[in-house]
C-alpha cells in the first residue's frame, strides 16, 4: 500500500497502524519524488490533497497507469479549495470533479475510552485524518462523465 499525502495537515498514523496489524506494508511518500518508482511496488494508492498543486504531468501519468493495470486508488480532497490534486487525477481518470464548499464542520475525532461516538482507533474504514467530517455532504462529485455510485 502506498500513501501520497500530500496535505500537510493529514495525520496517517492510525490507518497506518490498523493496516500494518493486518499484514500490509506501507509506505508513506510526503511529495512526488520517487512515485513512479513507488507505484510499481503497490498494489493499492492513497492520495491526500490540499489546496496546493503537488502533482506533475509525469505523476499523474505513473497514476492513470497504476490505474488502468487494475489496482485501486483513494482519492480523498478536503472541500473547497483543499481538493486541487484529487481534481486532477478524478479529472484524469473519470472526466469527474469535486466541487462546492457545502457545510461540513461537524468534525469526528478519535473515540475516547468509554466514549460512544467518534472513530475507532485502528479501524481501517477512516479516511487517514486525525479529524474527519461526518453528517454532512462537504462535496459533490457529478456523474455526468460516467462515474457512478457504488450503492
Amino acid at each position: 500500500m502506498l500513501i501520497l499525502n500530500l496535505c500537510s495537515e493529514a495525520n496517517v498514523v492510525q490507518p497506518r497502524a490498523a493496516l500494518e496489524r493486518k499484514g500490509f506494508e506501507v509506505v508513506e511518500l510526503r511529495d512526488c519524488s520517487g512515485l513512479s518508482d513507488a507505484l510499481d511496488d503497490a498494489a493499492e494508492f492513497w492520495v491526500i490533497s490540499d489546496r496546493t498543486q503537488h502533482l506533475t504531468s509525469s505523476a499523474l501519468d505513473a497514476i492513470e497507469s497504476f490505474f488502468k493495470e487494475g489496482r485501486g486508488i483513494y482519492i480523498w480532497g478536503d472541500n473547497d479549495p483543499y481538493f486541487v490534486d484529487a481534481n486532477l487525477i478524478l479529472q484524469r481518470l473519470f472526466s469527474a470533479s469535486m466541487f462546492g464548499d457545502s457545510p461540513g464542520d461537524e468534525v469526528v475525532t478519535l473515540r475516547d475510552d468509554g466514549s460512544s461516538s467518534g472513530m475507532i482507533p485502528g479501524h481501517l474504514v477512516p479516511t487517514g485524518l486525525r479529524n474527519v467530517y461526518e453528517g454532512r455532504t462537504i462535496a459533490e462529485v457529478p456523474t455526468s462523465g460516467g462515474l457512478d455510485p457504488l450503492i
